[in-house]
């Protein structure tokens, strides 16, 4: 895998950075299968189960959140404004 560095850090450098996201992200994605996990929701009964979701989704930093009349849960996230530690794997 290639990492391109932003703002002058080296490629040694964005590797350290990645490695600490994805060991912060495992653990939360652990966290998060086991709180869904958790939640019954059998088929027209996922409200509770979605609510993990949006949750989970507003947590995250997702700038708009929702869910439509049929239950389903959307949510967008305005990519000109990624914090600082995003970075471009190629």
């Amino acid at each position: 895998m290639k990492v391109r560095p932003f703002e002058g850090e080296t490629e040694a450098q964005m590797k350290e950075i990645i490695k600490k996201i994805v060991d912060r992200l495992d653990t939360d994605m652990v966290n998060f299968c086991q709180r869904t996990i958790r939640v019954p929701s059998l088929s027209g009964d996922e409200k509770k189960v979605s609510e993990v979701y949006m949750e989970e989704m507003l947590r995250l930093g997702y700038d708009d959140v929702f869910r439509d009349e049929w239950g389903n849960i959307s949510m967008f996230l305005k990519v000109s404004e990624l914090p600082k530690e995003s970075f471009i794997v190629e």
